[in-house]
């Protein structure tokens, strides 16, 4: 049976505090943790890698280390509340585990668009 795991994507909202956590234009993805707080990936693609110089790419590979539990330090559990103040929950991203594959929906009229996603 094939498993299809699903979060959401996120953009930073201006003047939110995970601002100070997380570099402008990065990729968002998250999901309620049972314990109540929201786990959060996120990549910003500091070190200019070309695959992830896309949204998309930065969304993809956010997606993955979620999915996939890959260790990595672009991750927060954060409180419910603090996700609502910073961040804006823009569209879903749906993981299929056998295919290897995202699947990226945006909702564009969802985004803030005076926000730093293309940088």
């Amino acid at each position: 049976m094939n498993r299809i795991d699903t979060a959401r994507i996120y953009q930073l909202r201006q003047g939110g505090s995970l601002g100070q956590h997380i570099a402008p234009g990065s990729g968002i993805v998250g999901k309620p943790n049972p314990d109540g707080l929201a786990l959060i990936y996120f990549e910003g693609n500091l070190l200019d890698t070309p695959a992830l110089r896309s949204h998309e790419g930065r969304i993809e590979c956010a997606a993955r280390r979620l999915f996939e539990d890959i260790p990595t330090t672009a991750l927060l559990y954060v409180d419910p509340q603090v996700v609502e103040e910073s961040l804006l929950e823009i569209g879903e991203v749906r993981w299929d585990p056998e295919a290897e594959a995202c699947r990226i929906a945006i909702d564009p009229s969802r985004m803030d668009p005076l926000a730093d996603q293309f940088r």
